[in-house]
């Protein structure tokens, strides 16, 4: 669990710094990647908990 919230928070870092550096706009694109990240992490982390709270 703690690694895929990891891969998905460092691939939505990753992707964004990657976008800034092809379209030369430096801090958004990895604000932006960074967010989704997290975004998707906690969205992760909630289904998970959801789970155990059911039983």
């Amino acid at each position: 669990m703690g690694s895929t919230i990891a891969v998905m928070v460092a691939g939505g870092l990753g992707l964004g710094m990657f976008l800034d550096g092809r379209v030369v706009t430096s801090p958004l694109f990895t604000l932006v990647g960074l967010g989704v990240g997290v975004l998707a992490a906690s969205v992760y982390l909630y289904s998970i908990a959801k789970k155990y709270w059911k039983e």
